[in-house]
């Protein structure tokens, strides 16, 4: 464990890598209810209107991402939506990803789009969370634990109460 009086940078950065890691802890849970509510959401048929591969080159190389787009009609109005399901918008050096996702939803396929009850412009064809959802909400869990063992919580509420005084 590290003291806070030799080492008060280092409960600062534990204390933001603690903030960071509630903050998307908080966004990956709000983001698994959705997904696990999208089951019991109504459904009505949709339409692929695009499907494709983007490709993103960085300095880390190319990047993919399957971009499929839907139309679906609810309550009488026409909506569009881009989310397969809660984590399909991510990019990913696999370029075999994408691209079975695009030859599953072909642009003119028919579909069953599950969309919010609450907000009928929140939609997806594939319900419920899948690895890659899963896979940010132990990644993010990690930059709330991973503090705690480096640094004790009493030192970072200390920290705290200094600012504040």
């Amino acid at each position: 464990m590290l003291d806070l009086a030799t080492h008060p940078d280092h409960v600062l950065i534990a204390l933001i890598f603690l903030l960071t890691g509630i903050l998307f802890t908080a966004i990956c849970l709000h983001f698994m209810k959705l997904a696990g509510d999208s089951y019991n959401w109504n459904t009505t048929e949709g339409e692929v209107t695009e499907s494709s591969v983007r490709i993103t080159t960085s300095k880390n190389g190319k990047q993919y991402q399957a971009v499929i787009s839907y139309k679906y009609k609810a309550h009488g109005e026409e909506y569009t939506s881009k989310r397969v399901y809660f984590g399909s918008n991510i990019q990913s050096s696999s370029k075999k990803r994408a691209e079975k996702l695009t030859e599953k939803y072909p642009v003119g396929a028919r579909v069953k789009v599950y969309y919010d009850p609450v907000k009928n412009s929140r939609a997806v064809i594939e319900p419920g969370a899948k690895w890659e959802l899963k896979f940010f909400l132990i990644f993010s869990a990690l930059f709330v634990l991973a503090p705690l063992f480096l640094v004790r919580v009493s030192d970072m509420v200390q920290l705290i109460r200094n600012w504040l005084d």
